[in-house]
């Protein structure tokens, strides 16, 4: 015998913690024997991301600007939420604080920056919220002197 079973995105999401894993555990029992027999899937949600780009010349002491974008993909809003960003070397950690994010809309963000070291390094953004955590965003870039 086989049964299905939907399960909709609105019963869970509110639930979900920063693993966001679903764990579906399936119990039956043979009829004929008696045996009860389980069964586990456990399904990892994906979380959406942040987009960080990086402009301007990559040169020592020339302006530069990064732009994280976020999209809501959820439909539901997010509220409360906190992006920040930081450049090791070249942009100093950086936070904006967004009351509300509404299903389906999306937020632009950009700062200016002039590097004050040379080399490699990466522009990382983070945002974080009650209802959704672990969203990032980088973008590697060199530094010339």
């Amino acid at each position: 015998m086989k049964e299905v079973m939907q399960v909709r995105s609105e019963s869970y999401m509110k639930q979900l913690v920063e693993q966001a894993n679903l764990h579906f555990i399936v119990t039956g029992k043979v009829k004929e024997t008696g045996q009860i027999v389980t069964a586990m899937k456990v399904v990892t949600m994906h979380n959406p991301k942040l987009s960080v780009k990086v402009s301007g010349m990559a040169k020592l002491s020339e302006e530069m600007t990064v732009t994280v974008e976020f999209t809501n993909p959820f439909s539901f809003n997010l509220e409360d939420v906190y992006v920040r960003m930081e450049g090791p070397g070249i942009l100093p950690p950086k936070n904006k604080y967004y009351s509300l994010i509404t299903a389906g809309s999306s937020l632009t963000w950009s700062e200016y920056f002039t590097p004050r070291r040379a080399g490699p390094t990466r522009v990382i953004a983070s945002l974080d919220c009650a209802a959704l955590r672990q969203v990032y965003g980088q973008e590697s870039i060199t530094i010339k002197p």
